[in-house]
């Protein structure tokens, strides 16, 4: 039985919306795709995202790979609002869950989004463990940040679900015994969260 709801933010709760700032600014023509593949090799991108660098050295990384027409402050100031909004109907989703499950985040993010998704749109409130990659030094897929949330929640792996976006996330975790759901959006999050654990959507 599952006991923690672990979910990944970007995508499954929380819009984001890097990929369309970049373009934004991006002197030639990038597909989506192309940033989505090309963005955690970005100089700068990983050691921010495990604190191991600050914001301006991130975004002259960014801004010189993909080479955006604005300065290190605009790029900060837009990525930063780039954690766009929480999709309508999220409170009433985790609200229901935390009614029966304790509730908690494993997430790939910054100190520029994260404040902004924990406390400007109050979801830090609904997790009783908060994940956040460049608190802890580690990005999802490395195996050892799942066996720190193990260790830390004292929980067995078959005990969490965890819902990520991403495949390569759902299956590292898989790999090591905790049951998944990889999600394409929040309507799809509410559908397979409530179907697998038998609560009636209305």
């Amino acid at each position: 039985m599952h006991k923690l709801i672990l979910f990944d933010i970007g995508h499954v709760l929380v819009e984001l919306t890097g990929t369309a700032l970049i373009k934004k600014f991006a002197n030639l023509e990038l597909s989506d795709q192309h940033i989505h593949t090309t963005w955690t090799t970005v100089p700068g991108v990983r050691r921010f995202e495990t604190g191991l660098c600050g914001e301006t050295e991130f975004a002259k990384g960014v801004i010189a790979f993909y080479d955006l027409r604005c300065s290190v402050d605009e790029f900060v100031h837009h990525f930063r609002n780039a954690a766009e909004r929480k999709f309508d109907g999220v409170d009433g989703f985790l609200e229901t869950l935390a009614a029966s499950h304790e509730l908690a985040c494993l997430t790939n993010t910054n100190p520029l989004q994260w404040p902004r998704i924990s406390e400007e749109f109050g979801l830090g409130a609904y997790f009783t463990k908060q994940y956040v990659s460049y608190q802890l030094g580690l990005m999802k897929p490395n195996p050892a940040i799942y066996d720190h949330v193990i260790g830390d929640c004292g929980l067995s792996p078959r005990e969490i679900l965890f819902v990520d976006d991403n495949a390569n996330n759902c299956a590292a975790a898989r790999t090591i015994g905790i049951d998944t759901c990889h999600v394409k959006s929040f309507e799809d999050t509410r559908s397979q969260i409530f179907g697998k654990l038998g609560i009636a959507f209305e």
